[in-house]
């Protein structure tokens, strides 16, 4: 990679952070309010009426997979574990402290918005047992973060070729991590949008150490 693309990417930085703070800040401010809150009603309503049918049961039995993989348990070990392998696989023990910071940092962030914000969660399933307030998800966030942190770190490590590849696959396990929630009841539209919008400005600062750092391996 050339030192004029980690230069565009450095100049990227700022621009994620602010992005997904007045992403999430547009959220928290209108949720309460129409359109967000109308949208947010019919698509959980929508959603949770079409769950009789064979797809949406595959599909639902697909949702409840990503969202065990986001339970807090689950989603630790997960992570201790992708950090042992960037140590000792990747020889990047330097990058695995990272991750496992950007992780912690984001779940304190997250907390901390859902202690503020206090909205309650969706009515739709009695038997959806949740824990915590609604917004911001925190299933979406820290796909963001974890998924986000892995397909920078692999960017410049992989052939030009497979980069597409690459952030597609990315994209699309947050979004069916993210989606997973309100297609089971657990979360609004809204929740899920926020949670995506405050876990990249979290991935901020990592991705301006990554980009920092592999400017000088790589170019």
């Amino acid at each position: 990679m050339s030192r004029a693309l980690f230069r565009r990417q450095r100049r990227t930085t700022p621009w994620l952070a602010l992005g997904g703070l007045s992403s999430f800040a547009l959220l928290a401010l209108g949720f309460a309010h129409p359109p967000v809150s109308t949208l947010d009603a019919e698509l959980g309503q929508a959603l949770f009426a079409w769950r009789d049918g064979a797809l949406a049961q595959a599909c639902v039995a697909l949702a409840r997979l990503f969202d065990g993989l986001g339970h807090a348990p689950v989603q630790a070990a997960w992570v201790v574990l992708i950090a042992v392998l960037l140590a000792s696989l990747g020889g990047d023990r330097p990058a695995a402290g990272v991750l496992v910071m950007a992780m912690l940092g984001q779940w304190g962030v997250n907390q901390l918005g859902k202690t503020l914000i206090d909205r309650p969660r969706p009515q739709l399933d009695p038997q959806l047992y949740t824990v915590g307030a609604s917004f911001p998800s925190g299933h979406a966030m820290s796909a963001t973060v974890l998924y986000g942190f892995l397909l920078l770190w692999l960017w410049p490590r992989c052939r030009p070729g497979l980069r597409p590849w690459l952030a597609l696959g990315a994209i699309g396990w947050i979004a069916a991590q993210a989606l997973a929630r309100p297609l089971l009841g657990a979360h609004y539209l809204s929740d899920v949008l926020a949670g995506v919008a405050l876990g990249l400005a979290c991935l901020a600062p990592a991705h301006a150490w990554l980009t920092q750092r592999d400017s000088h391996a790589f170019a």
